[in-house]
C-alpha cells in the first residue's frame, strides 16, 4: 500500500515535459547501476575485511592461552599449513598492509586489529549511506523514465 502511495504521489509531482529525454535518463540510469555495483562490491569487501580482522582478535586471544611449547599447525595460505612449534605465545607477527609486517605483543596485535575493525565500521557506515542514495536516485529515475515513456506514448 505504502508503494502505491510513493508511486502516485511521484507521478503527480513529475511534470514529463521539465524532465529530460528518455535517452538521456537511461543514460543516468546505467552510470547510477555501475555506482551500484561498485559501491556493493565495496561493501563486501569491507565486510570481509571486517571478519578477517576479527578472527584475528578471536585468533590472538586463543593463542595466548596455548602454553609456550605446543606443537600446531601454521597457515601459510588457505588451504596449506606447517606443523610448528610454539616459541611464545606473547609476541606475534602482524601485517600492517601492502606486506609490511612488524613484530609486537599480542596485546598491542588485539588493539591494532580493533582499531581497525572500528575503521571498517565506520567505512561501513558510509559505504551503506551512500548506496541508500543511489538505490533512492535508482528508483527515482525509474519512475522519471515510467512517466517520460507514458508520456511519449500518449502523445
Amino acid at each position: 500500500c505504502n508503494r502505491m502511495s510513493n508511486s502516485s504521489a511521484s507521478q503527480s509531482t513529475l511534470d514529463p515535459a521539465k524532465l529530460p529525454s528518455l535517452q538521456e535518463l537511461q543514460n543516468t540510469r546505467m552510470q547510477v547501476e555501475k555506482e551500484l555495483e561498485f559501491l556493493t562490491a565495496s561493501h563486501s569487501q569491507l565486510l570481509d575485511a571486517k571478519t578477517r580482522f576479527s578472527d584475528n582478535i578471536t585468533l590472538l586471544d586463543h593463542l595466548g592461552k596455548v602454553p609456550a611449547g605446543q606443537q600446531m599447525l601454521v597457515p601459510i595460505t588457505n588451504s596449506m599449513f606447517l606443523p610448528a612449534r610454539l616459541v611464545t605465545n606473547e609476541r606475534v607477527t602482524t601485517d600492517i598492509g601492502t606486506g609490511y609486517q612488524v613484530e609486537r605483543s599480542r596485546e598491542s596485535a588485539q588493539a591494532f586489529y580493533g582499531r581497525r575493525v572500528e575503521q571498517i565500521v565506520d567505512n561501513l557506515k558510509k559505504v551503506e549511506a551512500t548506496l541508500l542514495g543511489k538505490q533512492n536516485a535508482a528508483k527515482f529515475l525509474d519512475e522519471a523514465m515510467r512517466v517520460k515513456y507514458e508520456a511519449e506514448q500518449g502523445k
